[in-house]
């Protein structure tokens, strides 16, 4: 999963640590032409493959030069406000993507309030 994505894609957020990527080559397949501008910021250069395999066409988006602290700050905030931003008054024992994405079992709230 790349991308903000819908809730179905949370289970990728458990298994997923993009940081590793940062500066490295990525590929992301899709079934439909992707729009390059989308992933732009979050690569040095990116570039459009087209590939069929038994008469199914496929697009691949290749990254060079990922850069983490750009997704970080635009996709992952935007996957924490959507997803995780948990009140406080609800109990929680661990969430691995808070403790990927701000070090800690709950993120500090973006607007500040702690309810």
């Amino acid at each position: 999963m790349f991308g903000v994505g819908k809730f179905h894609a949370r289970q990728d957020d458990m298994l997923v640590d993009y940081s590793r990527f940062n500066g490295k080559t990525v590929r992301i397949i899709s079934f439909s032409r992707p729009e390059l501008a989308d992933y732009t910021p979050y690569f040095d250069r990116v570039s459009l493959l087209e590939l069929e395999q038994s008469d199914a066409r496929f697009f691949v988006v290749e990254g060079l030069g990922f850069k983490f602290e750009t997704y970080r700050q635009e996709v992952l905030g935007e996957i924490f406000k959507r997803y995780y931003n948990i009140p406080s008054w609800l109990p929680m024992t661990g969430c691995p993507f808070c403790e990927r994405y701000c070090g800690q079992v709950r993120c500090p709230r973006p607007d500040g309030d702690a309810r």
